[in-house]
């Protein structure tokens, strides 16, 4: 069984488990398994889900003879979570390199479709991307922490969530900027430059890459997939007007069409996947 598989199959079982506790130790193991599962960036994800499974397992068997989560676990469940995290497996090469791939692609696609509207030749600013990818890669990173530090820090005053907040959207906010940047300082340095036709076939490669990664993912993320499409195809129309291939007012027009067909269209089957479940 491949490791992502047995990882969600877990996790399915461990959410059917938690509807079986009570508000008191739903509340206790959903500070448990956050603080983990944070925690657990780096780790083997089907592993660290199995045994999450096993403990809400055994405290589900605890709490019919009415022992409650504190008691079972103890006192200090953030020393128990890093006892539980320190002898945990952790993630293969190839996992945490497609954790890495992830981030990364998210930030080079957003270049890429900003690349991609501009006019004039199609440029790719080689130290930009790879910089791109460091900073995205450390900010994600940084974020976990923050966001696992969260659950067992002083709680639950107005002031203590504010303190849990503003550094993780100091963290997005430095990872934007980062982004900008990049764009600024590197746009002229190490510029690759793709004529037409060639940037259509970058932006088919792209866009079949990430629709094979999208069905191969799931239902879940279907709606993307629509997304994918649409960018695809505004992407595709300034370039083919960019080159003088498609002229007149109705290709501009046009793009906002499509933009809200597409988004239309993701909104309609996030519902309906929703409604399904």
């Amino acid at each position: 069984m491949k490791k992502q598989t047995t990882a969600a199959l877990y996790r399915t079982k461990l959410n059917q488990l938690e509807t079986q506790l009570t508000l008191e130790n739903q509340a206790y193991f959903a500070d448990l398994r956050g603080y983990m599962s944070f925690g657990g960036l780096f780790l083997d994800e089907g592993e660290l889900n199995m045994q999450l499974y096993q403990m809400a397992t055994d405290l589900l068997e605890a709490q019919r003879d009415g022992v409650t989560a504190a008691a079972f676990f103890g006192k200090q469940p953030q020393r128990l979570a890093d006892q539980l995290l320190a002898n945990t497996k952790k993630a293969s090469g190839p996992a945490l390199f497609g954790l890495a791939a992830v981030v990364v692609g998210i930030l080079w696609g957003i270049n890429l479709v900003t690349a991609f509207s501009q006019n004039g030749v199609l440029r790719v600013s080689v130290p930009q991307y790879l910089l791109d990818g460091v900073i995205g890669v450390v900010g994600v990173s940084l974020l976990f922490l923050i966001l696992q530090r969260s659950f067992y820090s002083a709680k639950k005053s107005q002031l203590s969530f504010v303190r849990r907040v503003i550094p993780a959207i100091a963290v997005f906010l430095l990872v934007i900027a980062g982004q900008l940047a990049t764009g600024l300082l590197l746009i002229d340095d190490g510029v690759i430059r793709i004529p037409y036709p060639w940037d259509l076939l970058l932006l088919g490669v792209i866009v079949i890459s990430l629709l094979t990664w999208l069905l191969l993912k799931g239902a879940a993320l279907y709606p993307f997939v629509f997304l994918v499409l649409g960018v695809a195809l505004l992407g595709l129309i300034h370039r083919l007007q960019v080159a003088e291939v498609l002229q007149g007012t109705v290709w501009s027009v046009s793009q906002g069409v499509i933009l809200v067909v597409t988004l239309g269209a993701a909104f309609v089957s996030y519902r309906w996947g929703k409604r399904k479940d």
